[in-house]
């Protein structure tokens, strides 16, 4: 914990394990963390409430901070109105959803840091993200008004917002039986960028979930268009070709000019995509860029326990991306004399951030390639050995479960990394206690843990033991997935609304609207990896009932999609294999004699049979059995 001697005074946060929350531990602002307490008091003393939803390696989140919540004569306002919450949008992403979807509601956009202010019982009625300081000023004086002298139309108010959003949540959606991507071909290409892949305009956000679906949906214009994001994306700044790993987004159009964090999340599903890419394209580019990622993430997230780092921070002593830009001087040092033409090919690309220092990237169409792939080399080692941005040193069970996934599905692509990659596996397994009654939610360096399991940590980790039994051919693994397919059900899964809640069922903390997480964001849908483990448990566990539960979530989700086709990639790439009839291949053996059968189909995985190699099976009966690996790799194609 935070120790530091007078002038600071502590307030609530100094013995809470969040990073982002001990940031704030010295701020004058009389801080509380999220919980019944904190919101029970707000009801006693009939105050409106303040609540500041960040992380630790938000940009802004520290610019607000420096400007406004150190600020003593802000504090003394914001302590005299409200009871302030400050809120780790990790630890509590529940929260974060509900809260995030009242912003949107309210102003049209969302970001970190969130603020809301809140009537008494926790219901909103104004958002902003960053506000300079006189603007804050402004809002919270007459905010405070308000809560004077008209606080019944605040409350009204915040009522009806609250219908309203629970109203969207209800809405229903046009069913179709006809889900294919070419039925969704004009609107999603609309928005491309033909140039340099990924969507129009800026900022632009890799997306690479997404990217990996248009790979798998079998229509050529998308598989393209995939490749050239990898392309333009690996070939830019916004990927760190010297120390590697993917930066989370681009500034520009161009992905030239990175916002310089680095999120697990990101490089998990960074490495499905490139995975993917090499194993059904054979792409040399996706194999160096995955290779680079990974062993990225091997050195540079990998924790003593085992887990991974949630993510590594965009500043350096107060300025973004000092630990990655280069000065003229210091690539003079380390080039010499080829120094110039580096330098001279740097600025035909623009590449200078604020005037502070050069992006480096992996060239790809510079005159003198044999040099530039010389300076890349040079400056390597020593970029290896500066010293890096914070890294937050939590694990959030459903990004390290991504993690390993992610590994998994390498192991499946390429054969490599086998011992490696089944560790990290059962390390998640155990340490985020999966075959208990109590999976959790986070990891602290300390040993400490927090907060029940949300959906999303089941729902990945469910995906990562089916990609265990399918990585080993070990049945005890699809057991776990089952075991863990059936937990949900009891505790996620409300019967007679037919939703899943994001929060279990019992827990006393939930929000003002529960979100269901149906939608592909930067993050896949949770909903979706769930339906997958239902459906190929369902396949060949021979459960009706779960392969229908599957077969259920799928309809509903691709019948979201007509809206929003890039936000239900995931869905529409499951829904081929959604019906009775699919066809699943059950394999026996083990990894020593893997075939490495990584398909576009899902429905794959172990066998206790002892009489073949493999047999291709339905719900009903199976009727091709396979003595040999060559013959599966020769006839099982889909």
């Amino acid at each position: 914990m935070i120790q530091l001697s007078y002038p600071y005074i502590m307030n609530q946060l100094a013995n809470e394990p969040s990073a982002y929350l001990q940031q704030h531990a010295t701020n004058p602002v009389e801080w509380h963390s999220w919980s019944e307490e904190t919101l029970n008091k707000a009801v006693s003393q009939n105050k409106w409430i303040l609540i500041s939803i960040g992380y630790s390696t938000c940009h802004w989140c520290h610019v607000m901070e420096k400007e406004i919540f150190e600020d003593r004569d802000i504090a003394n306002k914001m302590n005299e109105y409200f009871i302030n919450i400050k809120v780790d949008r990790e630890e509590y992403p529940g929260v974060d959803n509900a809260y995030m979807s009242a912003a949107i509601a309210l102003t049209g956009t969302g970001g970190w840091p969130l603020n809301m202010v809140c009537i008494p019982n926790a219901k909103p009625i104004w958002a902003s993200t960053y506000l300079p300081k006189e603007n804050w000023l402004r809002a919270i004086n007459k905010l405070h008004e308000i809560s004077v002298k008209s606080p019944d139309i605040a409350e009204e108010y915040a009522e009806k917002l609250i219908v309203a959003l629970n109203d969207e949540k209800e809405k229903s959606y046009r069913s179709n039986k006809n889900i294919s991507w070419t039925n969704f071909k004009e609107k999603t290409i609309s928005k491309w960028d033909s140039d340099f892949g990924g969507t129009k305009g800026s900022p632009k956000f890799p997306m690479p979930n997404t990217l990996m679906q248009y790979l798998l949906s079998g229509v050529p214009d998308f598989e393209n268009h995939a490749l050239k994001s990898l392309k333009h994306i690996y070939h830019s700044g916004s990927y760190d070709i010297l120390r590697g790993g993917l930066f989370r987004y681009s500034t520009d159009s161009r992905w030239m000019v990175p916002h310089f964090e680095k999120m697990l999340y990101d490089n998990a599903l960074w490495i499905r995509f490139t995975t993917r890419t090499f194993h059904f394209n054979k792409s040399i580019l996706a194999y160096e860029s995955f290779k680079a990622t990974k062993n990225w993430l091997f050195k540079e997230m990998t924790l003593p326990s085992g887990l991974f780092a949630a993510a590594i921070d965009a500043d350096f002593n107060g300025e973004e991306g000092m630990s990655y830009v280069w000065t003229n001087e210091q690539l003079d040092f380390a080039l010499e004399e080829l120094s110039d033409d580096f330098k001279k090919q740097l600025n035909d690309h623009s590449m200078n951030f604020n005037n502070k220092g050069w992006i480096i990237h992996n060239g790809s169409n510079e005159k003198n390639m044999l040099e530039w792939n010389e300076a890349l080399k040079k400056l390597k080692p020593i970029a290896l050995n500066r010293d890096l941005p914070f890294r937050d040193d939590k694990s959030i069970c459903s990004w390290n479960a991504l993690a390993c996934i992610s590994l998994l599905e390498g192991f499946l692509a390429t054969g490599e990394d086998y011992n490696l990659t089944i560790k990290s596996a059962r390390t998640h397994w155990l340490e985020f206690q999966l075959d208990t009654k109590t999976p959790i939610h986070i990891c602290y360096p300390d040993s400490t843990k927090k907060n029940d399991a949300f959906i999303d940590d089941l729902s990945f980790s469910a995906l990562l033991a089916l990609r265990m039994s399918q990585a080993t051919l070990d049945l005890n693994w699809l057991m776990k997935c089952e075991s863990l397919i059936d937990f949900i059900l009891n505790h996620f899964k409300d019967s007679k609304k037919g939703y899943f809640s994001y929060q279990r069922l019992n827990d006393l903390n939930r929000t003002f609207i529960d979100f269901e997480d149906w939608e592909d964001d930067t993050i896949p849908s949770s909903m979706a990896a769930l339906a997958e483990c239902l459906i190929v448990t369902g396949h060949l566990l021979n459960s009706e009932k779960k392969r229908k539960e599957g077969e259920y979530m799928i309809r509903n989700g691709c019948n979201r999609a007509f809206d929003s086709p890039d936000r239900h990639s995931t869905w529409i790439n499951l829904f081929p294999f959604s019906k009775i009839d699919s066809m699943h291949l059950k394999l026996t053996g083990d990894h020593s004699i893997h075939p490495l059968p990584f398909f576009k189909s899902p429905l794959w995985g172990p066998s206790n049979s002892k009489n073949f190699k493999a047999e291709v099976c339905t719900m009903n009966s199976c009727q091709i059995t396979y003595n040999s690996i060559d013959e599966i790799s020769k006839n099982w194609d889909v």
